[in-house]
Formats: structure tokens, sequence, C-alpha cells
């Protein structure tokens, strides 16, 4: 009985064929509305993981980076107290060279005393 009213209400199928074409319809942009949701949801995780990953190498270089300063600065430094210590050296060394000839020559003029 309900079918053949139906049968006899054909306006009352086409609205109700509609109804249901139209929540076929929607329910289709939802699930690929869902799934570009999904999709840019995993490539944001993707990305951010990414980040993470060159944050902690960017953190670790720059670490480095300090660490490398540090021992550049240091050896600089170390290069300078060198460099005046040899100073010191070079010039104790000019004084004690004029010495050593002064030694020589006070030898040599006593030698050539008991020479003649």
């Amino acid at each position: 009985r309900f079918a053949a009213e139906l049968i006899a209400r054909p306006a009352v199928n086409v609205v109700v064929t509609q109804a249901h074409e139209a929540a076929l319809a929607a329910q289709a942009k939802v699930d690929a509305v869902t799934a570009e949701l999904n999709a840019t949801r995993s490539r944001l995780d993707l990305s951010q993981q990414r980040q993470d990953e060159l944050t902690a190498r960017c953190d670790a270089l720059e670490e480095a980076r300090n660490s490398t300063s540090k021992e550049l600065e240091d050896a600089r430094a170390e290069n300078y107290k060198l460099r005046q210590a040899a100073a010191e050296l070079k010039a104790e060394t000019a004084k004690l060279s004029v010495r050593l000839d002064d030694a020589r020559a006070a030898v040599a003029a006593n030698a050539a005393i008991f020479v003649h």
C-alpha cells in the first residue's frame, strides 16, 4: 500500500530522490574535504618534523661554531704570547751575542798579551 501510494505520488518520489542525491553529494563533498584535510595535516606534520630536525641541526652547528670560535680565540691568544716570548728571546739572544763577542774579544786580547 505504501509503495502504491508512492507510485501514485510521483512528485514525492522525485523530491525523495532529489533529497537522497543531495545528501549523497554533500557526503561526497564532506569526504573529499576530509581527505584533503588529512593530507594537509600529514604534510604539516612532515613539515614540522623537518623544521624540528633543521632547528636541531642549526643548534648543533651554532654550538660547534661557538666552540670553534672559542678555540680560535684561544689559539690566537697563545700565538700572541708565543710571538711575545719569541721577540723577548730574540732580544736576549742579541744581548748574549754582544756579550759573547765582547768575551771573545777579551780572550783574544788576553791571548795576544801572552803571545807577545
